[in-house]
């Protein structure tokens, strides 16, 4: 399981630098941060994709960090287990905290 999570932190990792660093130009491309919120407005995919992507550029060292201690203290089972919350809530955070910030950037826009 520590290469999986190891896989993982690196692809998210380098997914962040790819939605920092190479944004989408526009929303009909194959990539980026795609809800109904983000693609209603250019400037909220802009946002939303810097956002999410500065979320996974700094955050996915730190799942890679916690899965590693993970495996040093606990056996096989409860390993896999322990690290795929870990991750499942890594990313569950980054769209919460996007979501989070479109909805005010939204508000912004319509006061």
């Amino acid at each position: 399981m520590l290469i999986l999570s190891a896989i993982l932190g690196v692809s998210f990792f380098l997914i962040g630098c790819i939605l920092k660093f190479f944004p989408s130009r526009n929303k009909d491309t194959g990539y980026g941060y795609r809800t109904s919120r983000s693609i209603s407005d250019e400037e909220l995919w802009k946002k939303g994709n810097g956002f999410s992507g500065k979320f996974l550029l700094y955050g996915s060292p730190l799942g890679l960090i916690i899965c590693f201690g993970i495996n040093f203290v606990s056996d096989s089972v409860l390993n896999v287990i322990l690290q795929s919350v870990v991750w499942f809530i890594f990313l569950l955070s980054m769209f919460m905290m996007t979501e989070k910030k479109l909805e005010e950037l939204e508000k912004e826009e319509l006061a």
